[in-house]
């Protein structure tokens, strides 16, 4: 999947929020990018996820696993590659005190991997709709894709 099909895959406010992200980076003098690494995940791909021990969530309980996904990765790129240790740390980093301003600059609630007690530093998700969908098994299945 390219990278404008990961954005358009996700909810509208966190895709407003990337997209503001992904401009302002623009502007400033870096020898780096921001690349979507995962927006919307289907069932496949998250077991995947968890196969791989990207993800400890099985599907549907991600916020990626969502239509529209309310969560995405974003990681620092360099020539197409991504930046590794220790290096990518510092990226996230940067990567989320930028994202989190805008997201509370546009009254969007975010919150980021970092933040958790397991260190997820590439994530973000759409708090307040996160939150109300896994709170109802009902709604995380009938939002999420198979």
């Amino acid at each position: 999947m390219k990278e404008k099909d990961r954005i358009l895959s996700l909810h509208p406010d966190l895709r407003l929020c990337v997209e503001k992200l992904k401009e302002e980076h623009a502007k400033l003098d870096k020898d780096w990018d921001i690349l979507v690494v995962s927006g919307h995940r289907t069932r496949e791909e998250q077991d995947d996820c968890v196969r791989r021990k990207v993800s400890k969530c099985m599907w549907p309980n991600s916020a990626h696993n969502q239509v529209q996904s309310l969560g995405v990765d974003l990681q620092g790129v360099r020539d197409g590659k991504l930046i590794g240790s220790p290096e990518a740390e510092k990226i996230c980093k940067e990567i989320a005190t930028r994202l989190l301003k805008i997201a509370v600059d546009l009254g969007i609630s975010l919150r980021w991997g970092g933040d958790f007690k397991r260190v997820d530093l590439p994530h973000f998700e759409l708090a307040k709709e996160w939150d109300a969908i896994k709170r109802d098994q009902k709604k995380l299945i009938k939002g999420a894709t198979r």
